[in-house]
């Protein structure tokens, strides 16, 4: 930036340029336009302030009041941005055109910064001519007397209530999603590329009893079952390094009281836009009454297996026993009415047999 211009905008901050990145922005639109505009001349001092109030008029609402807070002179762009004309302003004490609920926080803020430093940067909300509230940046500069007393502030204030509105949209969103994922009954997890959690949902702390604060930064590992630990490092090692791009597998996590609970884990990759690994997400399902209930139906079934074979060691033995004693009294000497009986008794027998395989096959 030429010198000539710079002093000129220093001399508008009582010597000292604000360092905030909005002003930095504001210097490399000044020195660009004025570039363009001279083709590297300066002209003379006139033409140079004239310039220099036509590009503040472009690019931020300038407010200029006493000591007491005393408007003495306001911009183009503070007419734009509320809607008042100069003479409408000028004269009257800002706390007519700041929010009361900030406006009295702010002019504290300003008078006690300013009191060792000539610069400061800080947030209000205005009211236009329309009773529309509107939040501005203030970057605010004084001027003083020999005495180093302050005689007159400077505010240059740009409009940031379009970010304001998408801040809080963020942040609702933000609770809203927390709400979501909290509301949820199954552990929801993000490890970074340690493996160490960095995102917990309240089911953790339902579940496995260990608050979620004092999880976050502690590796997944740690919270493993000693048995299981080798299976979910393999697991993660494989989607790290890409050979699979997610995980699926039964794995026991412990629990605060030194029990162990049985997890459906699930887990998959995490990339940004330019494909950068970020870690690791996925769920954990607590499936342990799920495990208790299969196994008290495997053992119920070998229970019954075991009932079975013992009455079809017990049912079949002398079953078979009275058929064979049957066919050898039939093979022996007796008259007609014996071997109707005898024949009869090795017929009831044998269905007997069938019935009795029917039911325990």
């Amino acid at each position: 930036m030429h010198p000539l211009l710079r002093d000129q905008i220093k001399a508008c901050f009582a010597g000292t340029l604000p360092v905030t990145e909005e002003f930095r922005r504001f210097l490399q639109f000044v020195d660009a336009t004025y570039e363009s505009n001279s083709s590297g001349s300066c002209g003379d001092d006139n033409s140079d302030i004239h310039f220099l109030k036509s590009t503040l008029d472009e690019t931020a609402s300038v407010l200029i009041y006493n000591a007491v807070g005393i408007i003495t002179s306001v911009n183009n762009q503070f007419c734009s941005l509320t809607g008042f004309q100069e003479a409408e302003v000028t004269g009257k004490h800002i706390n007519h055109f700041f929010d009361i609920n900030n406006c009295r926080e702010f002019y504290n803020t300003i008078q006690s910064t300013l009191q060792s430093k000539d610069v400061c940067s800080s947030e209000c909300s205005i009211r236009t001519v329309n009773n529309i509230s509107k939040c501005l940046k203030i970057t605010t500069a004084v001027q003083r007397n020999e005495n180093g007393e302050i005689i007159k502030y400077m505010s240059a204030m740009v409009d940031i209530t379009s970010q304001k509105v998408y801040q809080e949209e963020v942040i609702n969103s933000e609770y809203k999603y927390k709400d979501v994922v909290n509301s949820v009954r199954e552990v929801i997890f993000q490890v970074d590329r340690t493996s160490e959690f960095v995102i917990l949902n309240a089911a953790w702390k339902d579940i496995t009893g260990f608050s979620v604060i004092d999880t976050l930064g502690m590796s997944i590992a740690d919270y493993v079952h000693e048995e299981d630990k080798s299976i979910l490092i393999n697991e993660l090692d494989d989607i790290y390094k890409q050979k699979i791009t997610s995980s699926n597998c039964v794995l026991r996590f412990i629990t605060k009281d030194g029990d162990y609970l049985w997890f459906d884990f699930f887990a998959r990759l995490m990339l940004r836009d330019d494909g950068a690994i970020t870690g690791i997400t996925g769920t954990l399902d607590n499936i342990t009454e799920k495990r208790k209930n299969q196994e008290s139906l495997l053992n119920a079934l070998s229970a019954k297996e075991q009932f079975m074979g013992n009455i079809s060691h017990e049912i079949r033995t002398p079953m078979n026993g009275i058929v064979g004693l049957t066919n050898l009294l039939l093979k022996s000497d007796l008259n007609r009415r014996q071997k109707q009986f005898a024949s009869s008794l090795k017929d009831s027998a044998e269905n007997l047999v069938a019935i009795v395989n029917d039911v325990l096959d």
